[in-house]
């Protein structure tokens, strides 16, 4: 293969001639992650008879290629993305887009070659795609419950998934006209090597490895979420999960064989084994390529996803996110020395301009929360992408979207295969960091707090009011007696303002908006009393203690 710098080998065509391979785009953009899952755009080129040509630009890193058994269209699955590439013309079919698919973690062919079976991130049989009229349905608008082809076994025998409700899924083998002959096991299906299989489990935690389908008796690799995995061509298997939690961005690499299990840390979720078995690159921040299976570094390029000083402030409210999920998800009570000193180091209680304390706020909630004994520790997931960064000298705010993903199981259920018979739950939710720059280092200082707001502004003058109405001698500012009665036992008394926080109400959390906010929360300090003036929309202000 005559390559260019970067080149990475994708696959060959059916005839050998024609060999695919990608390159990260120029130039990139933020890809905005956290943590978690994340990609890097690429270019699809073909190289034949000493030319090159792009067929695809800016397309997600492909983690999936596989050919129609018809050696006609090539598939190519790459960050929740599935495109067609129909290699007599280079013409390229956006399946989420086609068949209105809001995301596509993989697929199979139909032994026909005309329709792609698509998986879709939480609804295994999630859509199918016909190459011929560019045309598909999702999940919701299919009438019968039919099994998906995955993947071909031998000349007349299928592996396929069929499902039981959206959310729950198990492996079988098929003919060639997709009825049913036995089945393999619950479990998502993601990559097969002679009569062996690889599946994942509910939510995608936990790996197992079936050495033989006709006598399913699987043996779990690992319990932690899985990224990406697949059999490496000389034998063996290689998979990608989360690495340790805090500021930086880790992810471990394992590849198992015969002799040995040997892990490594990489910068990236997702990888590309070449063709050949060789090498595999990491789609990360750093560029790298280790060799196969010794997984020794050949090439390594930092790429850093942010420069100077926003890269720390990621960090920060990187360590602080994991931190926090981490005791959420803790499966006894822990000590309150310990669980200070971690959240210390990304959070912060300050005094100036106004006290905030969101150390202090983060350690009071988690130390309320209930241990939550019904989980393991160790089976949950968290992504997390930035909605907006502002830097101002000194301070800074950051907002950001995460999406937690947990697998409900008892902890002290110990059988493994849990994994693939639970309920996979989870949830969404935004934060909001005010953060400062103390001794070179960042921190979190405040809540949803939203330092250069017009509403924070807004707020700062009415409660600036509230103090003034309560040292002279006016009528009491609020509405209902409880807080006129608060209201006289802070009269007359040297009154100063603490932070400010922004609030919504359905349950209530946090705002990640002040402007759609529904309450202003504002600590009063009485002498050694703290007082809640929270200030509605709707309504004058109430005070509590």
């Amino acid at each position: 293969m005559d390559l260019d710098p970067g080149d990475m080998p994708l696959c060959y065509s059916p005839d050998l001639k024609t060999v695919y391979v990608m390159n990260y785009s120029r130039p990139e953009q933020e890809v905005g992650v956290i943590l978690g899952d994340y990609t890097r755009p690429v270019d699809l080129y073909r190289l034949d008879n000493g030319q090159r040509t792009r067929v695809a630009s800016g397309i997600p890193f492909i983690t999936l290629a596989r050919w129609s058994p018809d050696g006609r269209y090539l598939g190519i699955a790459g960050g929740r993305q599935l495109h067609v590439l129909n290699s007599d013309d280079n013409s390229l079919d956006p399946v989420n887009k086609l068949v209105n698919l809001p995301s596509a973690v993989f697929f199979g062919w139909s032994p026909d070659s005309k329709t792609v079976y698509v998986e879709h991130d939480y609804v295994v049989n999630g859509a199918v795609f016909n190459v011929e009229n560019h045309e598909g349905l999702p999940a919701y608008r299919i009438k019968d419950n039919f099994p998906f082809f995955k993947a071909m076994l031998s000349d007349n025998l299928f592996i396929g998934t069929v499902t039981h409700e959206p959310s729950t899924s198990e492996t079988v083998l098929m003919d060639g006209e997709g009825q049913v002959q036995k089945s393999v096991g619950a479990g998502k299906f993601r990559d097969v090597a002679g009569n062996s299989i690889l599946q994942v489990g509910k939510g995608d935690f936990g790996l197992a490895f079936y050495a033989d389908v006709n006598t399913p008796e699987g043996v779990l690799l690992t319990d932690r979420f899985i990224y990406q995995c697949q059999f490496l061509p000389q034998g063996g298997i290689i998979y990608t999960t989360p690495g340790e939690t805090g500021a930086e961005l880790n992810y471990d690499l394992t590849v198992v064989t015969q002799k040995e299990q040997k892990t490594v840390k990489v910068s990236g979720p997702h990888f590309n084994v070449w063709p050949d078995g060789r090498f595999v690159d990491v789609c990360g921040y750093r560029t790298e390529r280790l060799s196969l299976p010794e997984l020794a570094v050949v090439q390594q390029q930092d790429c850093p996803l942010y420069e100077g000083e926003k890269d720390k402030i990621i960090a920060c409210a990187r360590g602080a996110i994991t931190t926090y999920i981490e005791y959420c998800h803790r499966s006894n009570n822990p000590y309150d020395q310990a669980l200070k000193q971690e959240l210390s180091r990304y959070c912060v209680d300050t005094r100036e301009p106004v006290e905030q304390v969101a150390l202090t706020d983060i350690y009071e909630e988690l130390k309320s929360r209930p241990a939550l004994s019904h989980l393991r520790s160790v089976a949950h997931h968290l992504n997390g992408q930035i909605k907006s960064v502002e830097i101002h000298g000194d301070r800074a705010a950051l907002v950001a979207g995460f999406s937690s993903r947990h697998a409900v199981i008892r902890s002290d259920d110990t059988d493994p295969w849990s994994l693939f018979r639970s309920t996979a739950g989870g949830w969404a939710f935004e934060t909001a960091y005010e953060m400062i720059k103390l001794d070179g280092n960042w921190y979190v200082t405040g809540l949803s707090t939203f330092p250069r707001s017009r509403e924070r502004s807004e707020i700062a003058e009415l409660t600036d009011g509230f103090i003034n109405s309560c040292r002279g001698d006016g009528p009491a500012p609020v509405r209902d007696e409880q807080s006129r009665q608060f209201y006289e036992q802070i009269r007359g008394k040297e009154i100063r303002a603490g932070q400010i926080q922004f609030w919504n109400m359905s349950e209530p959390h946090r705002s990640s908006s002040a402007e759609q906010s529904k309450f202003a929360l504002v600590y009063l300090y009485a002498g050694e009393a703290r007082y809640e003036l929270v200030f509605s929309r709707e309504q004058n202000p109430g005070l509590a203690n």
